[in-house]
């Protein structure tokens, strides 16, 4: 019973962490292509070659998280140690996906050179993304708590004993 609350639970901030990468993607690009921070030397690039990355980063993503303990229950945790993993976690997995990058490489569309990605999206997307997945977090934590006020998702129990401890 617990361990299904737990699950639930993670899988909602596994829901939130994906919802929360996959908008800091396209503010990433937003800022980068269409805002133009910095100036755009070599144009805007296609977008279904930046479209590629999504299916990386929402394999990856998830898996650096886990093994980083995101998806644990500590209520022990403050929110500073939480936020710290949390950038830590992303720019683990971004280095990741970096190194990806440079093995595999898709081709330019309409030439044969290899395509490199915008080292300043990869920036926008690392900052975009550690801001939104923490403020993902922290609401999903402030709804949990207000359901649990409620009563939701609450067992009660009977304590039984003598002494101290049983009154």
């Amino acid at each position: 019973m617990i361990r299904n609350r737990r699950r639930s639970t993670a899988a909602l901030y596994l829901a939130g962490d994906m919802l929360a990468a996959l908008l800091a993607f396209f503010a990433a690009w937003f800022l980068r292509f269409e805002v133009g921070i910095p100036a755009l030397t070599k144009g805007v690039p296609d977008f279904g070659v930046y479209l590629r990355l999504l299916p990386v980063i929402l394999v990856l993503w998830p898996v650096v998280f886990y093994f980083h303990g995101l998806y644990q229950s500590r209520r022990d945790r403050s929110r500073v140690d939480e936020a710290l993993t949390i950038l830590l976690a992303v720019v683990v997995a971004t280095v990741v996906l970096s190194s990806l990058q440079a093995w595999f490489r898709p081709l330019e569309p309409g030439s044969g050179d290899p395509f490199t990605f915008s080292r300043a999206f990869m920036g926008f997307y690392v900052l975009s993304c550690v801001a939104m997945v923490i403020v993902a977090r922290v609401i999903l934590r402030h709804l949990l708590q207000q359901m649990r006020l409620r009563g939701y998702n609450l067992q009660r129990i009977l304590i039984i004993g003598a002494g101290a401890l049983g009154r």
